[in-house]
């Protein structure tokens, strides 16, 4: 499976990708109707990046939030107003998936790949 670097999010605006990170910190909002959805930031080793749980995919995943473990992230890489955003459609543990299916989009990046290794470890 490939992923991208938080580092490389802007060169793939517009495109459903999977990340890799850890959770920094979240925050809880709801709509102008009540529902409940999540801005969360996570990193990698090379930044942090945002993303964004809107309602349907909150409710799907809101008690996966509160781990400290790194996550698979799959979702859309969105700007607005110059900031870059991931829309996230799912999320998984990394840990629970074999080690030897993630790499990243570039082979020479094996700098994370080697924090990834550890990282599952």
């Amino acid at each position: 499976m490939d992923y991208v670097r938080a580092c490389d999010l802007n060169a793939h605006v517009g495109k459903t990708i999977t990340t890799i990170g850890w959770l920094v910190s979240g925050k809880t909002v709801h709509t102008k109707n009540g529902e409940p959805m999540k801005f969360v930031s996570f990193e990698d080793t090379t930044g942090l990046y945002e993303t964004v749980f809107f309602p349907r995919v909150y409710n799907q995943f809101c008690h996966m939030l509160n781990e400290m473990r790194p996550y698979i992230l799959k979702g859309k890489v969105e700007e607005d107003f110059g900031s870059i955003t991931m829309t996230v459609n799912w999320i998984g543990f990394l840990d629970r998936y074999k080690r030897e299916v993630f790499r990243p989009r570039n082979p020479h990046y094996s700098a994370y790949y080697q924090y990834v290794e550890h990282s599952t470890r």
